[in-house]
């Protein structure tokens, strides 16, 4: 019983590990094929190579971190995330909602919102409490500067409800946005310290595997340190299906769907799905597992046993 919780553990760990490097695969693979402008002139043209090359230096060295560093990285970002969720609600609130009326201007078309004037201000005071906590929590703010920080984030939505003149509100909204900015700003500036050493942490070890082992095995061990075939599978199987529904639903919006619409939608998917360097490694990671699945059957239903070669078989 205690081993079968240890391995379900270790599988539970090893797909988080996955899942927090996934992402740095989107953002790199979207660096690679965004869009050039040629008609930006030299300036124009060396600011962006500039930025695509430290982009991938950044993300590069996130999807190398260790698990821990990468788990506290997604923490900071999350945190930062909820933060900006926060000045967003209640810059947009000062600006469309009127809760006496309980009248408001949709964002996207339709509303989440209810139109009740005292469910208004309720239903928002809660979802900025919970982003509040959950921003401190983050970042791990203690005590009384914690208290600060939700209280700074309830403050405009306070103005709204004893119905303070238009331009006090706005005042109040961006006072508290720049405050809940600064403390983020600080919070992460006390925190390069650990981001500088967690780089540092993988520019040694990986020194220390060139000089020891040499370029083969450092690769080698990388490659299965930071699980690379299934990250991969994970980003091309992810990527495909995404661009699968939009394509099904363009289809489903402007043409009756049929086998000549299926098979284009196939043909569609085939080629976005290796159209750069990224996404063929990923299919190709796809492939190749589905290749040793299927050798294991043969070699099953054909009664030979399989002995997995374990240089040869880490790295598929």
């Amino acid at each position: 019983m205690a081993s079968t919780q240890a391995r379900l553990g270790q599988q539970a760990l090893a797909l988080l590990d996955v899942a927090l490097r996934v992402p740095c695969i989107f953002i790199i693979d979207a660096i690679f094929n965004s869009y050039y402008d040629q008609g930006s002139g030299w300036v124009g043209a060396t600011g962006r190579v500039l930025v695509r090359v430290i982009g991938v230096l950044i993300f590069t060295v996130v999807l190398l971190l260790s698990q821990k560093a990468l788990f506290k990285f997604y923490t900071l970002f999350l945190a930062v995330l909820l933060g900006l969720a926060a000045v967003l609600i209640n810059y947009y609130a000062t600006s469309h909602i009127d809760f006496y009326s309980a009248y408001y201007k949709a964002a996207l078309g339709f509303r989440l919102l209810p139109r009740n004037g005292a469910t208004l201000w309720l239903g928002m005071a809660a979802v900025q409490m919970i982003f509040g906590i959950g921003y401190v929590f983050l970042l791990n703010l203690q005590s009384v500067f914690a208290a600060l920080v939700v209280l700074d984030i309830m403050i405009p939505l306070w103005g709204m409800m004893i119905e303070l003149p238009a331009d006090v509100r706005h005042m109040i909204a961006v006072v508290s946005g720049l405050a809940l900015a600064l403390n983020t700003a600080v919070c992460l500036a006390m925190r390069l310290k650990w981001f500088y050493y967690s780089c540092r942490y993988v520019y040694l070890l990986v020194r220390h595997m060139y000089r020891i082992y040499g370029l083969q095995l450092l690769l080698e061990d990388t490659w299965k340190r930071i699980r690379f075939p299934d990250v991969l599978r994970v980003f091309w199987l992810t990527r495909v299906t995404a661009q699968a529904l939009i394509l099904v639903y363009v289809v489903r919006a402007g043409y009756l769907f049929s086998w000549d619409v299926f098979w284009d939608l196939t043909s569609n998917l085939i080629i976005s799905g290796c159209d750069s360097t990224l996404t063929v490694l990923g299919m190709s990671a796809v492939i190749s597992s589905m290749a040793h699945y299927l050798g294991l059957s043969i070699l099953a239903f054909i009664g030979i046993s399989f002995v997995c070669v374990p240089d040869v078989c880490r790295l598929t």
